[in-house]
């Protein structure tokens, strides 16, 4: 999910109130603590997603 702006939650993307956000350990910004576990479990299966792919080669290209 792309982020439009610094001022968006980085799950749902809805609008951060000012002094109203979560950094979650991702150190992304959130709009609720809810979003933030989410957003920080999608996070990480992203990271863990381009783990496993790392040294794999498209076999139409090889």
């Amino acid at each position: 999910m792309a982020r439009h702006s610094e001022e968006e939650c980085a799950y749902c993307e809805r609008d951060l109130l000012p002094l109203s956000y979560v950094e979650g350990e991702d150190e992304r910004l959130y709009c609720s603590v809810k979003c933030a576990t989410v957003g920080e479990q999608r996070t990480l299966a992203e990271a863990a997603h381009v783990q496993t792919n790392v040294g794999t080669t498209d076999s139409a290209h090889a």
